[in-house]
């Protein structure tokens, strides 16, 4: 967004200055050979350049290097066509120049043809690759996620009960911290297994977030799926605590990881 915004200003600078020396350079017309007319000329040359330039740096920055080439030509031939459009009317008298005038119209718009379809293409191409790519992450993040949330939520019914287990036949005397470590070493195996799942999950929605094609809103449903999805795990992966939180707690992180998987189903 700075970027944006810095080429912006640069680029209104520059049409702010080709004015000014457009204006200058018509006033000094008259002495073409002076200093003044030749030093406004060059400063005006150098205000098109910031412009074009500018103009250039927007459109890479907004649509990537091909689409942004593209589209600026595209448009500067536009610009052309209409100054020798008008050079056109201006010599109509004159058959030679006019004659010049329409066939250089002819070819500058031919090019814009070109290119304008050009970019299209490409357009068109990106766009569905893009497409290729997102139900690719969506296909991933849909069986890594079920699966994912199977798995932890067999972990952590065998938690609970090896928990509660340990605490009756201590007497409830025995620490959570001995309880929980002995529950972890015991299912490291599956502990691991849950945190690729979640890692997998966590790619996935990534590329989501980073591809144009899914909309704000698939995005936003992505994002916090994982989140859900995130918040469950860890309650798996990294318990701990007392015995009636832990509890307390599944229920809840469960029925959010459901509704969000109900929500990916719809999309």
């Amino acid at each position: 967004m700075t970027d944006l915004l810095l080429l912006s200003v640069v680029f209104w600078l520059g049409i702010i200055s080709a004015i000014i020396f457009s204006i200058q350079c018509y006033k000094e017309r008259k002495v073409k050979e002076g200093k003044k007319y030749r030093t406004n000329k060059k400063l005006l040359i150098c205000s098109i350049s910031i412009i074009i330039i500018s103009w250039y740096l927007t459109a890479f920055t907004l649509f990537g290097i091909i689409n942004g080439l593209l589209g600026v030509t595209t448009c500067l031939n536009i610009v052309a066509i209409i100054i020798f459009l008008i050079r056109w009317f201006l010599y109509r008298r004159d058959k030679h120049k006019t004659k010049i005038n329409r066939n250089i119209v002819i070819v500058l718009l031919l090019a814009s043809l070109f290119l304008y379809g050009g970019e299209k293409l490409i357009t068109y191409h990106i766009t569905q690759q893009q497409k290729e790519e997102y139900l690719t992450s969506q296909r991933s993040f849909k069986a890594c996620y079920e699966v994912t949330g199977s798995t932890t939520e067999e972990l952590l019914n065998n938690e609970a009960d090896e928990w509660y287990n340990a605490l009756t036949q201590s007497n409830e005397n025995a620490e959570n911290a001995v309880i929980t470590t002995t529950i972890k070493n015991k299912h490291d195996k599956e502990i691991k297994n849950i945190e690729k799942g979640l890692a997998l999950i966590k790619t996935a929605n990534q590329q989501i977030q980073n591809n144009d094609y899914a909309t704000p809103e698939e995005k936003r449903i992505y994002h916090q799926a994982y989140l859900n999805i995130k918040h469950f795990t860890d309650h798996a992966t990294k318990i701990n605590g007392e015995y009636d939180n832990f509890i307390d707690q599944i229920e809840p992180l469960d029925d959010k990881c459901v509704r969000s998987f109900n929500k990916l189903k719809n999309i």
